[in-house]
This record gives structure tokens, C-alpha cells and sequence, in this order.
């Protein structure tokens, strides 16, 4: 008899939590540890190097130091490289189509691209 009152109990349980406040939403969500940042050759050959390395669509190609001098020197500087990056430049999407690359991992891409 007992076990049939667990098999029941098991078969009538909830599939599933609703949350009707902001609360208890965030109680329920679970946080997700944080990536650890790549380094910049790893966001270039991840993300940059597709157009960077052949020049495709005007980018700079890697390691090319007057191509990267002259998009530095357009920019207003490594800041403006950096800003150009994080917005988006011509056929280049913001942060080369990675939303999840911060900061310091795109200052490490240019750095190594140059």
C-alpha cells in the first residue's frame, strides 16, 4: 500500500516551478559561472581571423604594421581602434559578432593582430 502511495505521489508531482515575482524568478534561476577570458590569439582565431587574416572586406590583415598604422592613425588613436571594434566597422559587426568578448579580450585581439 505504501508503495503505491509513492508511485502516485511520484506520477501527481509538479513538472515544474512558476515564479510570480521578481524574487523568486531570481531564487530560481540558477547563475552561471562566468567564462574566463581569452587570451587575444585565442579571440583571433576564434573570431577576427576569418576576415583578418585575408584582408576580406577591407580589414586590416593581420600583422600588416602599415595597414594597422594607418586604421590606428584614422581612428584617433588605440582608443579608437578599440571603440571601432566594440561598435562595428563597415562590414565588421560590433565586437566582430561576438557579443560575449569584453573589453580587455578585444584590446588583446588588436594587440596581437598588429
Amino acid at each position: 500500500m505504501e508503495q503505491q502511495r509513492e508511485l502516485i505521489a511520484r506520477r501527481i508531482a509538479p513538472v515544474g516551478l512558476v515564479a510570480t515575482s521578481d524574487q523568486e524568478l531570481a531564487a530560481l534561476t540558477p547563475v552561471a559561472a562566468p567564462a574566463a577570458p581569452r587570451s587575444g590569439p585565442q579571440v583571433v582565431a576564434q573570431v577576427c581571423g576569418a576576415c583578418h587574416a585575408s584582408g576580406m572586406l577591407g580589414a586590416p590583415k593581420s600583422h600588416d604594421k602599415a595597414a594597422w598604422a594607418a586604421r590606428e592613425k584614422a581612428a584617433g588613436g588605440p582608443d579608437g581602434l578599440l571603440k571601432s571594434a566594440i561598435r562595428g566597422k563597415g562590414q565588421m559587426p560590433p565586437k566582430g559578432g561576438d557579443p560575449s568578448l569584453g573589453e580587455q579580450e578585444l584590446r588583446d585581439a588588436i594587440a596581437a593582430m598588429r
